[in-house]
C-alpha cells in the first residue's frame, strides 16, 4: 500500500532546513529532492507484532502445503495413478 509518505517529493529550495528529519538531496538554490521515511509493519504494530505475523504467516502457508499435497495424494488414488520410481543409473558395463 502506497502512500504520500512512500514517495519522494519535490520541494522548494532556499534554507537549510531539515524538515522533521528528512534528509533531501540539496541543490543549491533549486528545488530539491526529499526522501521520505518508510513506515513499515514493524514501525506501526512493534517489532513483537511482526515477529508473531511472521510466526502466523509460515503456519498458514505450512497448511496450505498440507492441504494441497492431500488433495494431490487422494486424486493419484482416485484416478489409480502408478509411482514413478527414480533410480540412480547403474554403472556402465564395459
Amino acid at each position: 500500500m502506497g502512500s504520500w509518505e512512500d514517495e519522494p517529493v519535490l520541494s522548494g529550495g532556499g534554507g537549510d532546513h531539515d524538515l522533521a528529519g528528512q534528509r533531501g538531496i540539496r541543490c543549491g538554490g533549486r528545488p530539491r529532492l526529499e526522501l521520505r521515511h518508510h513506515h513499515g509493519f514493524a514501525a506501526a504494530f512493534g517489532t513483537t507484532a511482526k515477529i508473531w505475523a511472521l510466526f502466523v504467516y509460515a503456519l498458514v502457508v505450512t497448511m496450505v502445503g498440507v492441504v494441497v499435497i492431500v488433495m494431490l495424494g487422494r486424486l493419484a488414488a482416485r484416478i489409480k495413478a502408478q509411482p514413478i520410481e527414480f533410480k540412480y543409473p547403474g554403472i556402465p558395463k564395459s
